[in-house]
């Protein structure tokens, strides 16, 4: 993954190519079965310095608060949500 400019399209890699191996074992005899899942990962090398670090988080939060506030507003309050009453009738069977 890199970042580029829009300019000159010169691109610098921020994020190192990802090796990661996913073994999956599945045995199965009359009265057992048994699945092993292996992942192996090598570490992830990211290249980015605080003002890049800063500028993410802050996207990630705009996002989720906007997200929120579109939530808020698609749920009706509490208030106005009928409930039935938890005790025993008051109606007598017609």
């Amino acid at each position: 993954m890199s970042l580029v400019t829009m300019q000159t399209m010169d691109g610098v890699r921020f994020l190192d190519d990802l090796d990661i191996i996913l073994a999956l074992d599945n045995r199965q005899t009359a009265d057992h079965q048994m699945t092993n899942l292996e992942i192996t990962m090598q570490p992830v090398i990211l290249r980015a310095s605080l003002v890049d670090i800063n500028l993410i988080t802050s996207i990630i939060m705009r996002a989720v608060n906007l997200y929120s506030q579109q939530n808020k507003s698609l749920t009706p309050p509490a208030a106005n949500i009928p409930t039935r009453p938890s005790g025993p009738s008051t109606q007598s069977p017609s």
